[in-house]
């Protein structure tokens, strides 16, 4: 049996913050197996005009390259949160020093999402065999 290994990405959204154990007590296990080198949990709250709402992300994470493992979700310096599941080493649009990851990478170049950027990042990953992002910027109040 071929068994693929990637990184597991979940994002759960809710007005409950207790519900979520009961949610991840099912799925950590599976989670886990998709990137067993990295497990991290982050818990937010944003308060909306309906009330308040809690997002967890949950990144599991296979390293593959590069000079350090990059726990997911990343966040950046601006606190602006990333989980993706995929590569882009070796990119001709998107590069940087080698011994900073793909995720690193990729978190700097959508915070600073204006139309030069989003063209840039969906030509990395329309190249991509199989990819999975969620992005939450902070700065532009956008998911």
């Amino acid at each position: 049996m071929y068994e693929v290994k990637m990184c597991g990405i979940f994002l759960y959204v809710t007005r409950d913050p207790s519900s979520v154990d009961n949610i991840l007590r099912s799925l950590e296990p599976l989670l886990r197996n998709r990137g067993p080198n990295s497990f991290k949990k982050l818990t937010i709250s944003l308060n909306l005009e309906g009330g308040e709402l809690f997002l967890t992300f949950v990144g599991s994470v296979l390293w593959l390259r590069g000079a350090s493992l990059s726990p997911q979700p990343f966040l950046d310096e601006e606190g602006n949160i990333l989980l993706w599941n995929g590569d882009i080493f070796e990119s001709e649009v998107l590069s940087g020093d080698e011994s900073v990851s793909d995720t690193e990478l990729l978190g700097h170049a959508l915070k600073d999402m204006n139309e030069e950027c989003f063209l840039k990042v969906n030509h990395i990953l329309s190249s991509l065999h199989s990819v999975c992002l969620i992005f939450l910027n902070l700065i532009l109040d956008d998911v």
